[in-house]
């Protein structure tokens, strides 16, 4: 008789290098989170993003600790007691690691414009969009008004060609 929890550790690794190899793949995505029970999220074009893997690995811990569960006693608590410890980190660590692998696109770039967006926003609380347009004739910089001629060379702001 094999161990129990060597093969859902041995099952766990699997699954996680299916889905690390199919995360290389825009494409082959949407197939990975069908088959963990996930609806497919639109990708874009940075491809995939450390929440869709995140997302997945949530599944797979859930299908690893619902196994766990089941040996009861079975095994040595210390070594259940690990794989749980495993578990409640795996799914975080498994989207660090997407993000370093998606580092070479601009996925990362996203990512931290998404995650700096509170800080600017406080520092600069009470701010304006302004809207600043670039005179196609000489290049000086205007701001936005309902008057499309360029305040230094009157030259139009966008250039119509009738």
């Amino acid at each position: 008789m094999s161990d129990p929890l060597a093969q859902i550790e041995e099952t766990l690794e699997q699954h996680l290098a299916w889905v690390r190899d199919r995360a290389r793949d825009k494409a082959a995505w949407p197939a990975v989170q069908q088959h963990y029970g996930l609806p497919p999220t639109p990708i874009a074009f940075g491809g995939v993003t450390p929440d869709h893997v995140r997302a997945v690995v949530q599944q797979l811990v859930r299908l690893a600790a619902t196994q766990l569960d089941a040996l009861g006693t079975t095994v040595a608590p210390a070594r259940i007691e690990a794989l749980w410890n495993r578990l409640a980190e795996l799914a975080d660590t498994e989207a660090k690691q997407q993000a370093s692998r998606a580092s070479g696109s601009l996925g990362h770039i996203f990512q931290n414009a998404t995650a700096n967006v509170d800080f600017w926003q406080q520092k600069h609380e009470g701010w304006s969009l302004q809207l600043t347009l670039i005179c196609k004739s000489c290049g000086a910089a205007q701001q936005k008004t309902r008057d499309f001629k360029c305040s230094y060379c009157s030259g139009d702001l966008f250039r119509r060609t009738h």
